[in-house]
Order: structure tokens, then C-alpha cells, then sequence
């Protein structure tokens, strides 16, 4: 199971130039919330590294998805075992060591992450239209979604 969780009503524009947009942003792997339930990062640029991780991983590369408030990230990897639809490994680590620590790990497929990543995106869009966010929806439109596989 993979979640990625941006609770809209947590969104502010704390800065406008240059733009900054603070808020939760979590994921849950497994059950395991990673970095935290209810950590405050910057959702925007969590949901960038996102989209340039799902692109890489499209393309069979592995890619990394970062929290940028801590030494958080995801390493997302294909699993090259053939299977239809595309497996993923995704772990989430705590990058506090020179090792550093796994978290949380789970097999996931790159369609599951995909659904979850659009409908994030789409409720941050649909914050960003009401509250008529000119600047965030400009960031949104450089984000877009995927078409799910």
C-alpha cells in the first residue's frame, strides 16, 4: 500500500516572492507513516520530486523523492521481474548516517502510485483554484498529472 497525503486545509502561502507554500505532507507505506503523520515540509516541491521519480521510473531508471524538512527521501526502483503491471520497491529512509536507516519498504505497483500522485495533485489544484492562488497554480501547471497505466 502507498499513500501520499497533502491535507489541503494544512496549505498556506507563507511567501510570495519568491513563492512559498507550507503544509503536511506525509506518505504511508505499509501502514508506516514516513517522515511522520502530520509532517510539515513544502508540499509543492514533495509533489515535484514525486512527478520527476514516477518519469524515471517510466523510463526504468530508480529515482529519489525528497522531504525537504529533515533528512527524509524515498528510493523508488523498478523491479525488473517481468510482471505486468510495473512492481516498484519504494523505501523510505532516514538519511541521518552515513548509511542511513530504512523506515519503510513495500512492493507497490507504478499504477498504484500513479492513481495516488494524480488525485494529490488534483486536490492541491482545486485548493489553489478556490482560493484563486494565480502564483501556486502557475507552479501546479509545471506539475502535471500522468495518465494512468
Amino acid at each position: 500500500m502507498f499513500e501520499i497525503i497533502i491535507p489541503v486545509e494544512t496549505l498556506e502561502v507563507d511567501s510570495r516572492y519568491p513563492l512559498f507554500v507550507g503544509g503536511q505532507a506525509w506518505v504511508e507505506i505499509e501502514g508506516v507513516t514516513f517522515p511522520g503523520a502530520h509532517w510539515t515540509d513544502t508540499p509543492l516541491s514533495v509533489l515535484g520530486t514525486l512527478h520527476s521519480a514516477i518519469s524515471a521510473v517510466r523510463q526504468g531508471e530508480s529515482a529519489d523523492v525528497y522531504f525537504f524538512e529533515g533528512p527524509y527521501f524515498l528510493k523508488i526502483f523498478p523491479v525488473e521481474d517481468g510482471s505486468t503491471p510495473l512492481q516498484l520497491d519504494v523505501v523510505a529512509v532516514c538519511d541521518r548516517s552515513d548509511e542511513g536507516v530504512v523506515e519503510a519498504r513495500a512492493k507497490v505497483t507504478l499504477s498504484e502510485v500513479v492513481k495516488k500522485y494524480n488525485l494529490t495533485l488534483s486536490s492541491v489544484h482545486k485548493w489553489a483554484a478556490t482560493r484563486e492562488e494565480v502564483e501556486v497554480l502557475d507552479i501546479l501547471s509545471r506539475i502535471p498529472t500522468f495518465v494512468e497505466i
